[in-house]
């Protein structure tokens, strides 16, 4: 399951883009996202389409807000003949949302105010922000998203400029024996693989943060 969602406006770059389309896998909390001068319906099935579907398979569902890009006879066509269960947000309850839609409207507020700080280069650092979070622990898996989807962890660049004892010994051939080896000299991690697991850990921390109050990042933009 997805959750997609729309940020923005922020300063005007490079053809005219002010808006960022953004989708995050529930389970691994894996996000892709992508720079945009306008926000039609049609803009987002071309996103979802190439950097979702394309990528990753269909989702059995896909979770929105109720904003006209989405919520049209289009987008629901579109989501319909992939067979997603499209399913629509409470904006006046964003409590009644479930534990993983706060959790990646979280995700949406860090990823905004990173893009926010980088002002008029907000363009050019959208990647970097994407692959910090993509190579980030995450607090309800313990696991980075890049290690959830490839089951090995990226080898970041500043591993190349010092010389990590991993770059130096890097071998292609043997990934798929040390992710066997790994998952058995360390099954202390086999469990953020398991999505019982991880629904599990997500229901503890909403339980304990129930009466706490959920910013939502605001969506409210036209086409």
């Amino acid at each position: 399951m997805w959750g997609m969602d729309l940020l923005g406006p922020f300063p005007m770059a490079s053809g005219q883009r002010r808006f960022v389309i953004v989708a995050i896998d529930y389970f691994t909390k894996w996000t892709e996202g992508e720079s945009l001068a306008t926000i039609t319906s049609a803009k987002c099935e071309d996103f979802f389409w190439k950097n979702v579907v394309c990528r990753f398979g269909v989702p059995r569902a896909l979770v929105i807000d109720n904003g006209k890009q989405f919520d049209n006879n289009n987008f629901r066509t579109f989501c319909t003949n992939l067979a997603i269960d499209l399913r629509f947000t409470s904006v006046a309850h964003p409590q009644s949302n479930g534990q993983t839609e706060n959790m990646n409207r979280s995700i949406l507020q860090g990823l905004k105010k990173k893009l926010d700080e980088a002002k008029g280069a907000w363009v050019d650092e959208l990647p970097k922000v994407l692959w910090a979070y993509r190579t980030t622990p995450h607090s309800v898996t313990e696991e980075t998203p890049f290690f959830l989807f490839y089951r090995t962890e990226a080898l970041l660049p500043v591993e190349i400029r010092v010389s990590t004892i991993r770059a130096l010994h890097f071998n292609e051939q043997n990934i798929l024996p040390e992710q066997s080896i790994h998952r058995a000299l360390c099954p202390s991690r086999a469990p953020s693989l398991d999505t019982t697991f991880c629904l599990n850990r997500m229901t503890a921390e909403h339980s304990a943060q129930a009466e706490c109050q959920i910013l939502g990042v605001s969506t409210n933009m036209q086409e």
